[in-house]
């Protein structure tokens, strides 16, 4: 029987159809394209045995599993809130998906400014979609929030557009124009929000020049990385490390010193308050003129 798809999205390059709704707020939801790359089931099969296969399962939500890079079989619990379901399956199921594909998914938002992009990596708390949405507001493009995906096809590493949406702590929210009692949490639970974003996505196949491991604290300082130590920094930062472990994560480390050859990782302490913030833009929109990979 044909699985009653009745969303489609554009994602990280892909065209993904789903029975579940995946990205509320996601306004580019397209209604009609040629045949899904990535197909997000409900049930328990799994059709033809697959090649590549990887599982996750939450007890109380779901048993999901990712098959060849082009499959999604959820397997729901019957109380499962949908919102939290959708954050399991556009997060770590979904990075899954890609590194079957030969993508590089990274804890990590990307922020694009006339033809290359930076990414800000760190744990959740760091920063990130802060100073991120602050760079937009400041004429950057947005990329992609939570996940920076990196294609390695034509040699370089390019990232891949994602969701229009950032994933904001209330008083960010704030100070950068959006009202956090009018939106929904990022997943239930959490004090982030869920914020549509409505201004300048960046173009398709911008290359990734530069990567920030963020740090909290003042004064804002900028360091360097040397190329071995980066390679374990992407590692750590690798979107499924926090989900697999890192000896599971260890699969990306060729993927993770490929990037360190074509990009540069820098270390970034973000400041605590509005001047520092002011800073760090400032030094992550000069990055251009920084040493080159």
């Amino acid at each position: 029987m044909t699985p009653a798809v009745s969303h489609r999205y554009l994602a990280y390059g892909l065209r993904v159809a789903s029975e579940l709704e995946l990205w509320p707020s996601e306004a580019r939801e397209a209604n009609a394209f040629g045949p899904s790359d990535v197909q997000v089931v409900c049930g328990d099969s799994v059709g033809a045995a697959p090649q590549r296969a990887q599982e996750f399962d939450w007890p109380g939500l779901a048993r999901i599993r990712v098959l060849d890079g082009r499959k999604i079989v959820v397997s729901a619990d019957p109380e499962a809130d949908p919102r939290e379901l959708a954050a399991a399956i556009t997060g770590p199921a979904l990075a899954a998906a890609l590194g079957q594909r030969g993508l590089l998914a990274l804890h990590g938002t990307c922020v694009a400014f006339d033809g290359w992009a930076v990414c800000l990596l760190g744990e959740s708390g760091a920063g990130k979609s802060t100073l991120a949405a602050a760079l937009c507001a400041q004429g950057g493009a947005l990329v992609s929030d939570t996940m920076t995906v990196v294609d390695f096809e034509q040699g370089a590493p390019v990232v891949r557009v994602g969701p229009a949406q950032f994933k904001l702590w209330p008083d960010a929210a704030r100070s950068l124009g959006w009202n956090p009692d009018a939106l929904p949490e990022a997943v239930p639970g959490s004090d982030k929000r869920l914020c549509p974003f409505h201004g300048k996505m960046a173009a398709t196949g911008v290359r990734l020049e530069h990567l920030f491991a963020l740090s909290a604290g003042a004064p804002v300082a900028l360091g360097r990385v040397a190329p071995s130590a980066a390679v374990v920094t992407l590692l750590h930062n690798h979107f499924l490390a926090a989900y697999l472990g890192l000896e599971q994560s260890k699969h990306w480390l060729p993927w993770c010193a490929r990037l360190v050859e074509g990009a540069r990782l820098h270390t970034l302490r973000r400041g605590d308050s509005l001047v520092d913030l002011k800073l760090a833009m400032r030094v992550v929109s000069d990055a251009k003129a920084l040493p080159a990979a």
